[in-house]
């Protein structure tokens, strides 16, 4: 416990071949509710539970977090929040996984679902024309959005045919190729894979 506050952080880093737009920052009125440094490769997410009055204050991580930023809850409620990600023009997207639902959020706030059914999405990336792609886990597959929701299949198979186990999350590389994990079922043994497209 911090300052009453319950605090998860989860890193995920991968530099490799990776070379991602410009800073993106997601606003809430005149609050710096996410910050992002993409050309890092390295995504800070913080899920917190209020237990007190008095906001949480960060410590500075360089490059990342500014001294003193003040992590805000922006809504709760969800039961699998995950794969976080924000657009050039401010928009957030994210999964919750247990409900099977993308949720979208604009950057002036107000947050809707954005895909029903969504096949148990986890991750999502953007790819290098800026379309929404998801990993999804109960699809086992790869696929890509249109800003309707619209979905086409990017990866349904190995290259040897064989349906993949559960894509679970991806990133973009520069050259516009996407990595995503395949992870084995955690009730079952044998192997994880990581794919490149």
């Amino acid at each position: 416990m911090t300052n009453g506050w319950n605090i998860e952080m989860s890193f995920k880093l991968l530099a490799r071949d990776l070379e991602m737009k410009s800073e993106g920052v997601l606003l809430k009125g005149e609050h710096k509710i996410a910050h992002l440094i993409p050309t890092l490769g390295l995504l800070l997410l913080l899920v917190v539970e209020a237990g007190s009055q008095e906001p949480l204050r960060m410590a500075r991580i360089p490059g990342v977090v500014a001294a003193g930023a003040i992590v805000e809850l922006v809504q709760e409620g969800f039961q699998f929040a995950e794969g976080p990600v924000v657009t050039p023009d401010g928009t957030l997207y994210f999964t919750d996984f247990a409900a099977n639902r993308i949720y979208r959020m604009g950057p002036k706030g107000g947050i809707e679902v954005f895909r029903e059914g969504a096949n148990g999405a986890n991750g999502l990336a953007l790819d290098s024309d800026g379309t929404l792609l998801a990993a999804e886990m109960r699809g086992k597959r790869v696929i890509r959005m249109d800003s309707r929701g619209n979905v086409t299949p990017v990866a349904v198979s190995t290259a040897a045919g064989q349906p993949f186990l559960r894509p679970n999350d991806l990133i973009v590389d520069r050259r516009g190729g996407i990595y995503f994990t395949d992870p084995v079922p955690e009730d079952k043994p044998g192997k994880s894979f990581v794919y490149y497209i």
